[in-house]
């Protein structure tokens, strides 16, 4: 004050290598500018200075999706979008019970300079996909605009480097179209884009892996509406539909699925079973109501 100075006291994101932003659409404009300029610059401005921020890892939550456009700069701005719902299942309840949900300390892993080493081979190795599998990543941002999705390039570019961090997670020596798949968690715009998203990246990526995937979506909606059901026409829809799914899992033939495949088998067989005892029970109920 004496000086006539004014400055920011430097704290939170502004210090942090790893930073989570809960409930960011809640920021007012400014606020958001000044995340933005965080995620994609690393730099705080201020009148008299530019700081430059140690930010690595940019994370954020929020319950709810405001202003979900493409021509959002900060939501275009978060590369890798999850919707996470609430646990599925009494397993899963009761597993939440026992979870450590944030009481354990985060051990250390990696220090910032090897975080950093690792980013630079990524954008290396990221400018290096090969052509089949950038003519196939092409392929699934044409066929997602035929849908009213549209990509932005940030988003595109940020693709491959997802791809290729994934393709050397999973100890691959170059990018594959497996790879790839990480897609359907970054393409959507809009929530209601999704299941577009999903269904177009997991055809053109791994085809092995989206009938998998269909197979368990499928599933799930079934075992959870088989107890409540009183329709028998409901349930010989399901019957057929997991008959189909089972004709569906014989062109499943990659070794790497070979255990996600019987898995799914022995589910099928469950569900079969469930959907028996359903319909003996409904058509026990209607011989009595009858009698």
């Amino acid at each position: 004050v004496q000086h006539g100075v004014w400055g920011r006291k430097l704290s939170g994101v502004a210090t942090a290598a790893i930073a989570n932003i809960d409930e960011v659409f809640k920021g007012s404009g400014p606020v958001q500018q000044m995340l933005l300029d965080a995620f994609e610059e690393h730099i705080l401005a201020e009148p008299e200075a530019i700081h430059r921020l140690p930010l690595l890892l940019g994370i954020s939550a929020s319950n709810e999706l405001v202003n979900d456009r493409i021509e959002n700069a900060f939501w275009d701005r978060l590369i890798i979008r999850k919707v996470v719902e609430y646990p599925r299942g009494d397993d899963a309840w009761e597993a939440l019970l026992t979870s450590t949900h944030g009481t354990v300390p985060i051990q250390t892993r990696l220090d910032p300079e090897e975080v950093m080493l690792v980013q630079g081979l990524v954008e290396y190795r990221a400018g290096d996909i090969p052509s089949d599998v950038r003519k196939r990543m092409v392929r699934i941002k044409m066929q997602l605009e035929t849908k009213q999705v549209p990509v932005s390039p940030r988003h595109f570019l940020a693709w491959a480097r997802v791809a290729t961090a994934r393709a050397l997670l999973l100890g691959e020596q170059q990018v594959t179209s497996r790879a790839i798949g990480v897609g359907e968690h970054l393409l959507w715009i809009s929530k209601d884009d999704i299941p577009a998203v999903r269904d177009v990246v997991r055809s053109l990526s791994d085809p092995q892996r989206g009938i998998l995937r269909a197979v368990e979506a499928d599933l799930e909606a079934i075992l959870a509406n088989v107890p409540t059901t009183s329709q028998l026409s409901e349930l010989v829809h399901w019957q057929k539909t997991m008959s189909k799914h089972e004709a569906a899992l014989k062109k499943v033939t990659d070794p790497e699925h070979v255990d996600a495949k019987e898995a799914m088998h022995e589910r099928i067989r469950e569900a079969s079973a469930l959907l028996v005892a359903r319909s003996a029970d409904l058509m026990e109920a209607a011989a009595q109501q009858a009698a």
